[in-house]
């Protein structure tokens, strides 16, 4: 039972600082509001990379895939394969 907490408490922490924006990320946002908070936020993704939908398997390289080689679909409880489930087309969710 003891090892099982530890598990989870490891891997809840790990979850937390994984998904988490670097603690200075928003500095130039706080405390403001209306138009002067769109532009802070504004200036802190301005320096975004556009990436169309066709691109997105390539990122998903480096931004989402898992110790077994699948990339993480964050929408369902599935891992696809590279190349092999990327269709593009599909009548139900986890189709493809």
């Amino acid at each position: 039972m003891k090892k099982t907490f530890i598990s989870l408490v490891l891997i809840l922490t790990s979850w937390l600082l994984i998904g988490q924006a670097p603690s200075d990320y928003y500095n130039t946002a706080q405390g403001l509001s209306g138009e002067e908070l769109r532009a802070a936020l504004h200036n802190i993704i301005k320096g975004h990379t556009v990436m169309s939908y066709k691109a997105l398997w390539n990122a998903f390289r480096s931004t989402d895939k898992k110790s077994n080689g699948k990339v993480w679909d964050i929408y369902s409880e599935y891992d696809w394969t590279f190349g092999s489930d990327q269709c593009g087309n599909y009548s139900n969710i986890c189709d493809c």
